[in-house]
């Protein structure tokens, strides 16, 4: 059996099949020393040797693979566990996670000798967990004769914990069945690093909770609770307890019944549960704060009669939504019921720095990718009302929310088919166009000499066929000419019409061609890491005098708590509000795409500086925002431009901005 780094070898060997690779650039290539490879390839030739693999040693050139294609489907069988196991991520996750369980006498070269590489590798990986760590004002140490070591707040050093979750570094349990709404692989993996009593013990609370107060945990708040709780329990076993008051004042949790009796519970809970850890009054009181913490970010499957008053930051933001999206929420009383659910506890979790996992985070952007850049928007009142930055995994559930509600909504519109050039003709049109609309009907049909007839009919719409005597038509805001043949550009024409129609979206556009030029665009055939990108566009926007020099630390704020990418390619770097002088959207156009984290590969970066001075500047930006991002073909088209000028122009076009 290989080792974590004799896999390493043997992959890398398989990735240059039938060439030669030396020492020298194995362990370039593995960030290891030279010597490390030496120690480890005879481990391998021994693997090959006897499962039939052809790998020899040729002086002066190195190791040459000569695998088979049943060598190569083994050794891609063998690949997972390698990348996973020790790439960069998993390292930092792990040295993170001793670090934070409070190891004290760990030092660089015991992390090296674990994890198989050297120390220089561990002192880049210990520096990058450092950066992380600042994030929960938590201090990373190195001290001579005592090795590494961290100190920070209690609730902070859990929450840090909560983020070196994403890998497994010990076997998890084969059975792990307590609750349905918590995957095996996590409640494994929470069971593997915190102890399974500890896991039980959060089970419990959280099911006493519901039992007691006749509510039901949605699916991401149970995890969000037990998840948050084992850790607590963890800690506590460790003599590790909450040191600061996290409630100032009483605040009511999400449940609507008594506060007092809500308190009563969760501290007779904790005293039985925790009776050998011989807690102070004081520390009682504090990990009760705690509780009453993940109760107040969690969300509840309420019934009608369980529904809470909403506060007044939650009514705004559920109002903006309102606004922003044009919808009104008495006639989709589905959507208002799930925001007022999911809203409060959304805020309060922001606040708290308490994070939810969404697991169709990359479908949602891939498929709602115009409603999640819009529901972005939504960061201004999440700071206003916090002064935090929400999770990209918040407003991914906001997004799904409300396009699925968009979706249920699409209401049949109506319209009116003018110059058609014969009944038989029109009649053949006006099939063809609601068979490729279903939404829309055709209410009538009228010769072009009839056009003064419109008034007499209630429609929505009004498509004139053909190019002869449009010059003559009445000025409509409903009119929209079409070709005979209704193309694929007629139905995307007549898509975008009705929905511009439909929210009632007549902003004047010609005023946000002075956000773009084609000097604000820039083509980029480097290969360049997200970084440099960033401060390239985010330089020349403060050169420029269209930012201030903070705006470059927004950004690096927002990507730490969640990366901006949005899917199709595309990611929109923003910053605040207040340190735009002058707003302006920055346009960088990779030609190798870049890591923007999570998996996404982007080459399509919309750096916004915006600072409208009303509310219908920006509903009427995002709109058609929103509808470039939401239109595959469209963006494709733009992304195939050959220089900034056709870009430019290729963009303004389908913005609509002319």
């Amino acid at each position: 059996m290989l080792s974590d780094r004799g896999l390493q070898i043997i992959v890398k060997l398989a990735d240059y099949n039938k060439k030669p690779v030396t020492s020298k650039f194995l362990a370039q290539e593995l960030g290891v020393s030279e010597r490390s490879v030496k120690t480890y390839i005879k481990e391998v030739l021994e693997y090959c040797n006897q499962n039939g693999m052809k790998l020899t040693a040729k002086p002066g050139k190195g190791f040459v693979a000569e695998f088979l294609e049943e060598d190569l489907q083994r050794i891609r069988g063998l690949k997972d566990k390698t990348s996973s196991s020790m790439s960069a991520r998993y390292r930092q996750c792990y040295i993170g996670f001793i670090l934070l369980s409070g190891w004290e006498l760990y030092t660089i070269s015991l992390f090296a000798e674990e994890l198989g590489v050297s120390k220089n590798v561990i002192t880049y990986d210990i520096d990058s967990v450092e950066r992380e760590l600042k994030h929960f004002n938590i201090q990373l140490k190195k001290t001579a004769g005592k090795g590494v070591y961290v100190r920070g707040e209690e609730f902070q050093i859990r929450k840090a914990l909560h983020r070196c979750m994403e890998f497994s570094w010990e076997e998890q349990p084969n059975e792990v069945c307590y609750d349905e709404r918590i995957p095996a692989g996590e409640s494994g993996m929470w069971i593997s690093h915190f102890k399974r009593n500890n896991y039980e013990k959060a089970v419990r609370l959280m099911k006493s909770i519901e039992k007691c107060f006749n509510v039901i945990f949605t699916d991401y708040s149970c995890k969000m609770f037990v998840e948050y709780q084992t850790i607590a329990f963890y800690r506590m076993g460790m003599e590790k307890y909450i040191d600061k008051e996290l409630i100032e004042d009483e605040i009511p949790t999400n449940l609507k019944n008594d506060y007092r009796e809500i308190q009563e519970f969760i501290l007779k809970y904790l005293e039985d549960e925790t009776k050998n850890y011989h807690l102070t009054e004081k520390e009682k009181k504090r990990e009760l704060e705690y509780v009453l913490v993940l109760l107040k970010c969690a969300g509840f499957q309420h019934n009608d009669d369980n529904v809470k008053e909403l506060d007044d930051n939650s009514k705004e933001m559920i109002a903006y939504i309102e606004e922003m999206f044009g919808m009104d929420m008495e006639k989709n009383s589905l959507l208002k019921k799930s925001l007022m659910n999911f809203i409060p506890s959304s805020i309060e979790r922001t606040r708290y720095g308490i994070e939810i996992i969404n697991p169709f985070l990359k479908d949602i952007t891939e498929m709602y990718s115009g409603i999640f850049a819009t529901c972005f928007t939504l960061s201004t009142l999440y700071e206003k009302f916090t002064n935090q930055i929400q999770t990209n995994h918040e407003i991914a559930y906001v997004t799904l929310l409300v396009g699925g509600a968009l979706r249920r909504n699409s209401q049949q519109a109506k319209a009116v088919l003018v110059g058609a050039g014969g009944i038989a003709a029109a009649g053949i049109i006006a099939a063809n166009i609601e068979s490729k609309l279903p939404n829309l009907q055709v209410i009538a049909i009228l010769s072009s000499d009839k056009i003064s007839k419109l008034e007499e009919y209630e429609c929505d719409i009004i498509l004139y066929v053909g190019d002869a005597g449009k010059e003559n038509l009445p000025v409509d805001k409903r009119l929209l000419v079409i070709t005979p043949m209704v193309t694929p550009i007629d139905v995307k024409n007549i898509k975008e019409k009705c929905f511009e129609l439909a929210e009632g979206n007549v902003t004047e556009r010609s005023e946000f061609l002075s956000l773009l030029s084609p000097d604000s665009i820039s083509f980029v055939e480097g290969r360049y890491k997200k970084k440099d990108i960033i401060v390239m566009a985010t330089e020349k926007m403060i050169e420029e005098g269209f930012v201030k020099s903070e705006f470059l630390d927004d950004i690096y704020a927002r990507e730490h708590v969640e990366v901006t990418a949005i899917g199709n390619g595309v990611a929109i770097p923003h910053g605040k509000p207040e340190n735009v002088i002058s707003s302006q959207i920055r346009i960088i156009k990779l030609k190798r795409p870049v890591d923007w984290g999570n998996g996404h590969k982007v080459d399509l970066v919309f750096f916004l500086a915006l600072n409208f001075d009303n509310f219908k500047k920006t509903k009427a930006f995002f709109k058609d925002f929103t509808r470039i991002l939401n239109s595959k073909d469209g963006l494709s088209h733009i992304k195939e431009s050959k220089n900034e000028q056709e870009f430019y122009a290729r963009l303004i076009k389908e913005l609509k901005w002319f």
